[in-house]
């Protein structure tokens, strides 16, 4: 059976306040990321739910990712770009733009990281997702606007599977309606 593990709830500071909370993640320390879409950062909590930090300045940030060395990529919905962080909080730079070209973006919004340590971003105006070495080099797209095999509307998240004892593993995008599109 499931049930509340936790409840984190802002103070009178409005220090962990947020509007629009979209993506969330644990990373393998255990810390939960939670992006906050109306005041533009990532809140960062540690194991024991402690405030640890605030990843500032990313125009409507939609989701996080953590991969297996703890970087932080976080998808920037209006500023159109994936922002890269250590895990202290540095940042890594950013890339991507605004366009419909590989490595473009137009509404970036679910963001993963497969178990071989690509990234993968769900480009929802563009309707495809995109894949990325960690450092944002371009490697591949798919999907194209439509509702046929291979075709995407809209999609809004992806999620990684990992086979069991394989090096393989699958991408599933899914709808606005939280609907398996691929």
């Amino acid at each position: 059976a499931y049930g509340v593990a936790a409840v984190v709830h802002g103070d009178e500071k409005s220090r962990h306040r947020f509007i629009t909370p979209v993506g969330v993640e644990v990373d393998k320390f255990g810390r939960i990321l939670q992006t906050s879409f109306g005041t533009n950062e990532v809140v960062v909590f540690s194991k024991g739910l402690e405030f640890e930090m605030k990843l500032s300045g990313i125009s409507n940030p939609f989701d996080v990712a953590v991969d297996p060395d703890a970087a932080i990529y976080v998808s920037s919905f209006g500023g159109d770009r994936i922002h890269r962080f250590k895990r202290d909080g540095t940042s890594l730079g950013t890339f991507g733009r605004k366009g419909s070209g590989p490595g473009e973006f137009f509404g970036p919004e679910g963001i993963a990281v497969s178990p071989d340590r690509y990234l993968y971003v769900v480009d929802a105006g563009n309707h495809r997702v995109q894949k990325f070495t960690p450092d944002g080099k371009f490697l591949m797209a798919f999907g194209t606007r439509g509702p046929k095999p291979g075709q995407l509307l809209s999609p809004r998240s992806l999620a990684i599977e990992a086979s069991p004892g394989s090096d393989t593993y699958a991408v599933l995008v899914m709808s606005q309606e939280g609907n398996l599109l691929q």
